[in-house]
């Protein structure tokens, strides 16, 4: 668990920055967009029989920085926290599970007679244990 919340601090860190990033970036920057998808929403919405006005306010309230930049904001702090749980799930359960066995391994000389292949064999007490 230990290992799983400090693996997130940087994901949100750069998720809460993104985030920052997309609701400045739509406030100040490109003020354009949302109206330009508003207008193009709505002109589908009469065009289909709807009331201009209830579109517009329907589109306007959903479309907008703060909604973009928090849906986005939970969305990849959602897969943020899935990815880190699966890397940290992969490196609790195969890494560790594989260094512990390779520390625990010992190099056995090869029986008389035989080359030595200098590959690495369990010792016969780990063998016993089974952690080989």
């Amino acid at each position: 668990m230990q290992l799983f919340r400090r693996a997130c601090a940087p994901s949100a860190l750069y998720v809460l920055l993104t985030g920052f990033f997309l609701y400045a970036f739509y406030t100040w920057m490109d003020v354009t967009s949302f109206p330009w998808h508003v207008n193009a929403l709505v002109d589908q919405a009469v065009l289909a029989g709807k009331d201009e006005a209830d579109a517009r306010a329907r589109f306007s309230e959903f479309f907008s920085p703060f909604n973009y930049a928090s849906l986005s904001f939970f969305l990849m702090l959602l897969l943020a926290a899935f990815n880190t749980l699966l890397v940290t799930v992969l490196l609790h359960k195969v890494v560790r599970r594989w260094c512990a066995r390779v520390r625990r391994c010992r190099l056995r000389p090869s029986p008389p007679g035989r080359a030595s292949t200098g590959s690495c064999h369990c010792s016969s007490s780990a063998e016993r244990r089974g952690l080989c």
